[in-house]
């Protein structure tokens, strides 16, 4: 009885670890997009092509509504901080910008230590995304 109880419950901890974190972007609103309504706590936007690394993270300060479970690519709102490069230096967020005609990749970090969930997407020459070829 004990060994089918730690069955069930390895499997349910590997299920959440693998579920936890699904989410899709939205090419016609440029956002971000938790499948599963689930707060969006960290997110990576990588530059493939000049490897310049931002990390987007939920503001747990800020006062306010907010939808977390959403980030606009366009004008990520203010209850999410970014900061840049190795020395993970806060940037303000109106300052970030996808460049034009570039790779990136954008990795979800979600809670409880689920893994990671990565997409890939191109941006176009006004800086749009344009496909998504996960």
């Amino acid at each position: 009885m004990m060994k089918k109880l730690n069955i069930l419950l390895l499997s349910l901890l590997c299920y959440s670890c693998i579920n936890n974190n699904p989410f899709y972007i939205d090419i016609n609103s440029q956002t971000i997009v938790s499948e599963n309504q689930s707060p969006i706590e960290r997110v990576e936007i990588n530059n493939l092509d000049t490897f310049q690394c931002f990390t987007v993270e939920r503001n747990r300060k800020y006062k306010g509504e907010y939808n977390s479970n959403r980030i606009s690519l366009k004008n990520i709102p203010p209850w999410f901080n970014i900061f840049t490069g190795w020395k993970h230096e806060k940037i303000n967020n109106k300052y970030f910008k996808l460049l034009p005609n570039s790779n990136y990749s954008v990795e979800r970090h979600g809670n409880n230590d689920a893994a990671p969930i990565e997409i890939k997407f191109r941006t176009d020459s006004m800086s749009n995304i344009i496909n998504n070829p996960n």
